[in-house]
């Protein structure tokens, strides 16, 4: 069996065996809450990396994050689930997560804390935004004040249409100097 094997089959540590309650124990509760934290952290940083290098206003992670709970109210009577859909995948993902099947469980529950996790991004964010605009952060919010323009300003760039060259087709009889054409 090959390294890769072994890695992808590998079953769950040995997780310690301290009851906590019923048949539930330390080690269980441990897995349970990275299952669902770990991939709700990831998601969340993505979405505001994502608007920072962006450049993005706080008003279009929430835009986006409207969207996201949206498509969450919309996809479980659509596939014909339950409105609860999002906390049985989230112990779906703990029960996966228990029994070591990680990519599984982290997949599930990041899709379960989507919206959650959209909403406290955009919170963050503009919480965030606010703070370094009001001067209280002094050097470092002016420093993101500058950057965020600066980004924007370079997104706007690229988006506008491309500017006419004076020798360009709508001036035929001009070359790039603006002298005339020679006569032959």
């Amino acid at each position: 069996m090959s390294d890769l094997a072994k890695v992808l089959a590998a079953r769950a540590p040995d997780l310690p065996d301290i009851p906590l309650f019923g048949s539930v124990t330390v080690g269980q509760v441990f897995v349970a809450v990275a299952a669902v934290v770990v991939p709700a952290t990831v998601v969340g940083h993505v979405l505001v990396l994502w608007a920072w290098a962006r450049g993005w206003e706080p008003r279009r992670l929430r835009n986006l994050a409207l969207v996201v709970v949206a498509a969450a109210a919309l996809a479980g009577p659509i596939v014909g689930m339950l409105p609860w859909w999002g906390l049985e995948l989230t112990a779906s993902a703990v029960r996966q997560a228990w029994d070591g099947h990680y990519l599984p469980a982290g997949i599930d529950s990041a899709a379960a804390t989507a919206p959650l996790v959209a909403i406290t991004s955009w919170v963050w964010w503009h919480f965030y935004t606010k703070r370094m605009r009001s001067g209280v952060a002094q050097a470092a919010g002016e420093r993101h004040v500058r950057r965020q323009l600066h980004i924007r300003a370079g997104a706007a760039a690229r988006r506008a249409p491309p500017r006419a060259h004076p020798a360009g087709p709508h001036r035929p009889h001009r070359h790039t100097l603006g002298c005339p054409r020679p006569l032959l």
